[in-house]
This record gives C-alpha cells, structure tokens and sequence, in this order.
C-alpha cells in the first residue's frame, strides 16, 4: 500500500482532519499534507513519536 493512502486512510478512520493529526504527532499541516498528497521525498519518520 502507498504511504500516502496508508496516512490519510488512517487519519480518516481517527476521524481526525489534517491539522488534529499534525497537532498529535507534533508536526506541522503542511508535513501532514505533503504526506498525503504523495510529496514523500522529504518524510522524516525517525521524528514521530508514536
């Protein structure tokens, strides 16, 4: 599964719009929106706290 689609399947299954998840995972909408918008050349995972 892409990493995109595994983001925001996850993020919708939480019920939670972009900018709750960037607040959870103490990152900023724009990463979040990267993310899921496929732009994944600059993820940074080693930085989320889980």
């Amino acid at each position: 599964m892409v990493f995109s689609k595994v983001i925001k399947d996850l993020r919708k299954e939480l019920k939670l719009i972009q900018e709750q998840l960037a607040r959870e995972l103490d990152l900023s909408f724009s990463t979040i929106d990267r993310w899921e918008n496929e732009d994944t050349n600059q993820v940074n995972l080693h930085n989320v706290q889980y």
